[in-house]
């Protein structure tokens, strides 16, 4: 059975580690060694105070940290405790990290060592998954509005968030656009690339798209765009005054819970 202060040294780390809060921190740092080593994917930390500055603060992956499940395997070796972390329902997230904490015979840590790997780069699919989708169609009822970026005539760009986007089929996307001689508008006319950003941070979900389309004139498509429109965005164009628009991906790429994800439709 392990000694309970090695296993209160390394539930201590772990705390530091996924919430990097100084009180945390400084506890954990009561049970390190004369000497400590922190040793991690890109660097090392040796003696106290550098250890202590790295178990302390918001590190990139502080974010994904918090929200981990966590397995403290004591093991057979009675001088090395192991911490595996998993994040289910995630994305942008490690797979396999391990915490790999050893101590001197006093009970003190000697040395901490980080582990982890990326998942691979996806394989690239032709249509969007189901997950992608529901993001996307969901977007502004889960007050996450997509935003849009195109390029304006005087070489500036344009930002702006939209509530109306619309996945159809698994290639495209549609649009409702109130202003129909605006600056969108008149982008998508001209046959610019539309850039997409989506981001749900309490799920680490970030979609990055680009398309191209037209403008829809013909009026039973154009309706039906309108009716795919979340209400409340309806609502501000009651008259149907505004412009349907339906552009093919041309790419979209990010991070979901179900790994990284690459569409590029056909030609």
């Amino acid at each position: 059975m392990t000694n309970p202060t090695k296993l209160a040294a390394a539930e201590a780390v772990l705390a530091a580690i996924r919430t990097g809060e100084y009180s945390a921190a400084r506890t954990a740092a009561a049970y390190l060694a004369d000497q400590p080593v922190f040793r991690w994917n890109r660097g090392e930390a040796n003696g106290r105070e550098a250890v202590f500055e790295r178990l302390v603060g918001q590190w990139a992956l502080t974010p994904a940290l918090s929200g981990g499940l966590w397995d403290i395997d004591e093991g057979e070796n009675t001088n090395q405790i192991v911490v595996h972390g998993r994040f289910p329902g995630k994305g942008a997230v490690p797979e396999n990290y391990r915490l790999t904490i050893d101590f001197d015979g006093e009970a003190k840590i000697t040395t901490i060592a980080e582990s982890f790997a990326f998942p691979k780069p996806p394989e690239a699919v032709r249509e969007m998954p189901a997950y992608v989708r529901r993001c996307i169609d969901h977007a502004l009822l889960d007050a996450k509005p997509m935003t849009v970026g195109h390029s304006l005539a005087d070489g500036g760009v344009s930002l702006s968030l939209r509530g109306s986007i619309q996945t159809r089929g698994g290639d495209t996307l549609i649009l409702w656009l109130r202003n129909p001689t605006g600056g969108l508008a008149d982008a998508i006319r001209a046959g610019q690339p539309i850039s997409f950003l989506y981001r749900d941070s309490a799920s680490r979900t970030t979609l990055i798209a680009e398309a191209k389309g037209s403008i829809v004139e013909e009026p039973a498509e154009r309706r039906a765009i309108f009716d795919r429109t979340p209400e409340v965005e309806q609502r501000h164009d009651p008259g149907l005054s505004g412009a349907a628009a339906a552009l093919k991906l041309v790419r979209l790429s990010g991070t979901t819970p179900d790994g990284p994800i690459l569409v590029i439709p056909a030609a």
